[in-house]
């Protein structure tokens, strides 16, 4: 698939990642790290999904 798709900045793949996220933020209770483990990005990233549902509340 990687032949096909820069998986690393593909917009659709990045929606999925963040929808994954922020369930996994709402409905679990996985740490950061873990989150960041499972998705396969970074730290930051998972905190910046958390940033942003904490405003959104």
């Amino acid at each position: 698939m990687d032949k096909y798709i820069d998986a690393e900045n593909d917009y659709l793949v990045i929606n999925a990642k963040k929808k994954m996220i922020e369930k996994l933020l709402t409905k679990s209770t996985h740490t950061i790290n873990e989150i960041a483990d499972f998705a396969s990005v970074s730290i930051d990233f998972v905190i910046n999904i958390k940033q942003k549902l904490t405003e959104n509340k």
